[in-house]
Parts: structure tokens; sequence; C-alpha cells
């Protein structure tokens, strides 16, 4: 069985890293947006958690998908 796979097939983050990826970058987001006496968490509670001053917790759950053509490109 040989399939032909594409250039960029072959050269392509494998779709799990790019959801790691993702959520790493929101959770860097969440690092810079940080307000005094909060704290943020990766993959600790949650794939990205913000701790508040009054003892709240927002826990965040991350999805990340690839959009696939009908011809499977």
């Amino acid at each position: 069985m040989s399939s032909k796979m594409s250039f960029a097939d072959k050269t392509a983050a494998d779709p799990a890293f790019v959801g790691f990826e993702h959520q790493y970058h929101y959770f860097l987001w969440k690092v810079l947006a940080l307000l005094p006496s909060q704290t943020v968490g990766f993959e600790c509670i949650d794939d990205v958690h913000t701790s508040m001053d009054c003892d709240t917790r927002i826990l965040y759950q991350l999805k990340h998908s690839l959009k696939k053509n009908k011809d499977d490109s």
C-alpha cells in the first residue's frame, strides 16, 4: 500500500502538537493579562486555570482542530 503524500503532509506538525501549542499560547496570553493577586497555571488543574484573590478558580478546557476539505486536503 503506497499512498502518495503531498510535501505539506510530510512536513506538517502532528495535530496533537498543534493543540498543545494552542494551549501554551493561550496560557501566555493569560499570563500577560494577569491582574494583581491573580495567578495562572498550565496543565496543573486543567489545561489552563486562573486563580483569583477571592478563592475563585476559572478552569479553561481548550480544544483545537484542523480543518480539512471534502477532498481530504
